[in-house]
């Protein structure tokens, strides 16, 4: 079998280059370079290491420069969507439209039977015969809501060696293989900002976005300062500077520089609108059993679907509330299997 698996240079994907060369495939790691100058995405010394991981492994090495499509579609949003108070989730953007799309091409250009990532997320031919993706095995580790949005175009063409895997199996495999990334630190942060930090890459792209503004109350009562919109978020409790609290960030005035905020609990939802929505199949609006989840490492809740347009829907808990932010994403699920996502209105 001839796989083409993305390789970013850091431990998890390179764990799954060795795995695929030990089995006996024919292997080409294809590393896709997203971002030059300054920042590049990947850093430099990931870049070299992934080079020096195929010469070892004796595996073809690509690259593809996607840097603007990158650009497009996930950095220039990035940027537009805090600058008017929202919060944007550019891995979710990510994936479907620029690293996914990319390997596709790749695996298209050289003959591979499947493709294949580092990835902690696996897949499932479900009864309707369509293939999505499911939850991977270390709840700490899965990744399956970051990769919502893909494709089953995408998610059928996919392996992921990692999905019944946690971190310590993976830097012990590494580690036995003598794999260059084997001690490699875990990326954090913003990929394409400076040293992670999304509010710097802001601040240098559009200092605009930090021109000083108010903290005020529900009433309008002003309670502090801030030196930018772009610095918070809905439900955001930490960095206020505000005395008496705990305060919540309840809402965000981008074009009066206002930042409102609640003291007691963070703003909870009970329903919410969602846009840009899709779906692996037919939406799950008839799904008695829809868990939908809002964040990263938050828990799936119960819910109900109604379209209100097209791509659009809102979104009912069954007995509970959530954090439902503006530009975040929802991803939608059955047990553990990906039915699809979409962006909080």
């Amino acid at each position: 079998m001839r796989v083409l698996v993305g390789l970013s240079g850091g431990v998890d994907s390179s764990a799954v280059v060795s795995h695929f060369r030990e089995g006996g495939h024919e292997v080409i790691a294809a590393t896709l370079v997203m971002q030059h100058g300054t920042y590049p995405v990947p850093p430099e010394m990931a870049l070299e290491r992934a080079r020096i991981t195929c010469e070892g492994l004796g595996v073809r090495f690509v690259t593809a420069d996607v840097s603007q499509t990158f650009r497009e579609v996930v950095v220039d949003r990035f940027l537009r969507e805090y600058s008017v108070g929202r919060t944007p989730n550019p891995c979710v953007a990510c994936n479907p439209a620029v690293k996914f799309a990319a390997l596709g091409r790749l695996a298209d250009e050289n003959g591979c039977d499947v493709m294949a990532t580092g990835h902690y997320v696996g897949t499932s031919l479900c009864p309707d015969g369509l293939t999505r993706l499911v939850r991977g095995s270390d709840p700490m580790r899965d990744q399956s809501y970051f990769m919502c949005r893909l494709t089953e175009g995408i998610v059928s063409r996919c392996v992921f060696p990692l999905a019944t895997k946690d971190k310590p199996d993976v830097r012990s495999y590494a580690a036995a293989h003598y794999l260059p990334a084997a001690d490699a630190s875990d990326s954090e942060g913003v990929c394409f900002a400076p040293e992670g930090d999304y509010r710097e890459l802001i601040r240098e792209r559009m200092p605009e976005a930090f021109e000083e503004g108010t903290i005020e109350d529900d009433d309008g009562a002003i309670l502090g300062k801030h030196e930018g919109v772009c610095g918070f978020t809905i439900g955001q409790r930490r960095g206020l500077g505000l005395a008496g609290g705990p305060f919540f960030v309840t809402r965000i005035d981008a074009g009066k520089r206002k930042v409102i905020v609640r003291k007691g609990e963070p703003p909870r939802s009970s329903s919410f609108v969602v846009d840009e929505a899709t779906f692996i199949g037919e939406s799950p609006c008839d799904d008695d059993d829809l868990l939908v989840q809002t964040h990263f490492h938050a828990p799936a809740q119960p819910a109900r679907l109604t379209p209100i347009g097209k791509g659009r829907y809102e979104v009912s808990l069954v007995d509970s509330t959530v954090l439902a932010v503006g530009g975040q994403t929802a991803a939608f699920y059955h047990g553990d299997t990906v039915l699809g996502g979409a962006t909080i209105a």
